[in-house]
């Protein structure tokens, strides 16, 4: 990891506080279920944050704690995760989740454009079932954008190539292609910067 970004994340009065793709903290919610951290040395650099006193309230972890009520979403408690890092100013998310998607689920592509799109109406996320699952993705990242607000977030670190979350590209109709998702979207607009996993990987 560069030097660069290790000080962007460690240091918490450049950062007073940033979001985080939940699957690249560990938590198991990624459409099959399972988590994306491995080699990136991200979470190991995010714990190297200060601790803060708490200034809760966390909307973050009262959608996963609805969600985690749900009988579809089957996934291993994430309080541990999430209680290190709201400790540290780190807020995960997952749109999907969020969006009252399952997980496991399906996995969703777009057709006809990307994030952009969809927010314009121009574009659809259909799921391998061939089920639109627009209004999920679009009331994930609304419910994320809402939960983040008030805490000064000024930095995402995201999971590249997810329909919510790709900062660089995305799936349109089985095809990767240069575009953004839906959340990160609505992130940007909202002034917010954005990295993935790819920027803090071990060869970056």
């Amino acid at each position: 990891m560069r030097a660069e970004l290790q000080e962007l994340l460690t240091n918490a009065e450049k950062t007073h506080c940033i979001a985080c793709s939940a699957c690249l903290l560990g938590i198991c919610c990624r459409y099959d279920g399972q988590s994306k951290n491995a080699g990136s040395g991200l979470i190991e650099v995010l714990l190297k944050r200060p601790v803060r006193p708490s200034s809760g309230p966390f909307p973050v972890r009262k959608l996963f704690q609805q969600a985690m009520r749900r009988p579809d979403v089957r996934l291993p408690d994430p309080a541990p995760i999430l209680d290190e890092m709201l400790a540290r100013g780190v807020h995960p998310i997952c749109p999907e989740l969020f969006g009252c998607l399952s997980c496991p689920r399906l996995p969703a592509d777009f057709h006809g454009g990307d994030g952009q799109a969809l927010l314009g109406q121009n574009a659809v996320l259909i799921d391998r079932a061939g089920r639109d699952v627009s209004q999920q993705f679009l009331d994930g990242a609304r419910n994320t954008l809402e939960a983040l607000a008030g805490f000064g977030i000024t930095l995402a670190i995201l999971k590249e190539g997810s329909p919510s979350c790709g900062v660089r590209r995305v799936q349109c109709s089985g095809v990767k292609i240069p575009g953004e998702g839906v959340t990160s979207v609505l992130l940007a607009r909202a002034g917010i910067r954005r990295l993935t996993e790819e920027d803090f990987s071990q060869d970056s």
